[in-house]
């Protein structure tokens, strides 16, 4: 069941007359406490871990500015998203760029950022080279060619060999090879899941899918 908003009937009225309709409200209190309760949570299992954000699932300066204060930093896919970290006091390793489509003017914004660039084609690695020196950790995004989403637009298939998101396994260690030969010193790697999956057996084949590669990698790269 959803829970109820603490705002009365009359104050809804008044917010209805000032803006108008259709109308969203946020309540900004319940969004701290979630947000409080599952960084928590995870730095109880992983003491360093950090939580971006994706700017995408809610491009609200107000709410972003709810959730940098309290503790999250933020994921960005395009250099509009990039702008508005920026405006909210980000920089550096507080701002994860990860997009589709990369163009080299979104690279060249996210490195004046010096954010932690994600790059989901082996291609890239070239566009950023090509713009100078490489930045000290660079992190991939892994296609693990399993996973589905019930669409019959394909730029909306998000799992799955065919996925538009993420380096297949057969070429993920070619860009780590790639970019530790250009002077990367640090790694990350993450991968798309796919979308509504929601067969626990699936869970279990794409993380044994990450732990494999992660050692191949480890074991001939880094």
């Amino acid at each position: 069941m959803p829970n109820s908003l603490n705002i009365s009937n009359d104050d809804i009225n008044t917010l209805i007359k000032a803006f108008g309709t259709p109308l969203q409200i946020y309540d900004g209190s319940s969004i701290i406490e979630n947000q409080k309760h599952f960084i928590e949570t995870m730095k109880s299992n992983f003491s360093n871990f950090r939580q971006y954000f994706a700017v995408k699932a809610l491009p609200n300066p107000h709410i972003l500015k709810l959730l940098v204060d309290n503790g999250s930093y933020l994921d960005c896919s395009s250099s509009v998203e990039l702008e508005i970290a920026k405006r909210l006091g980000l920089r550096g390793e507080q701002i994860m760029f990860t997009s589709n489509y990369t163009c080299k003017d979104d690279l060249i914004v996210a490195k004046k950022l010096n954010a932690i660039i994600n790059l989901d084609d082996i291609s890239l690695i070239d566009d950023l080279a090509y713009l100078g020196e490489m930045p000290e950790l660079l992190c991939f995004r892994l296609n693990p060619g399993i996973g589905k989403t019930d669409s019959e637009t394909e730029s909306n298939i998000l799992g799955g060999p065919t996925a538009k998101f993420g380096i297949p396994s057969f070429q993920i260690l070619d860009a780590f090879k790639k970019a530790k030969d250009l002077g990367v010193k640090r790694f990350g790697i993450h991968m798309m899941t796919g979308s509504n999956v929601l067969n626990l057996d699936y869970w279990d084949e794409l993380i044994k899918i990450l732990f494999e590669n992660i050692n191949n990698i480890k074991n001939t790269v880094v």
